[in-house]
């Protein structure tokens, strides 16, 4: 098993809700609308990495979220392992 999946070139990591909402609340960050706006990403796309419709997470939405939200990715981005 890898954290790094070469196929697609996405991490197989998930974002845990809550803590994004602390780190928004943080930042005075209302609705996940404005933090994609923020973020330079469609705000349908970053509900499903949220919601888990999307299972991998690129690096550079990673980058992004980290920047926006002034946060390290462990503090709202766990590992889930593939079942293919």
């Amino acid at each position: 098993m890898a954290y790094y999946n070469r196929r697609t070139r996405s991490l197989a990591v998930r974002i845990r809700e809550s803590s994004l909402e602390t780190l928004m609340a943080r930042r005075g960050i209302k609705t996940q609308v404005e933090l994609a706006q923020l973020c330079g990403m469609n705000h349908i796309s970053l509900n499903r990495l949220i919601k888990g419709r999307r299972k991998n997470v690129s690096g550079g939405t990673i980058d992004k979220l980290c920047e926006v939200l002034e946060a390290q990715p462990g503090d709202f981005l766990f590992y889930e392992p593939s079942v293919d």
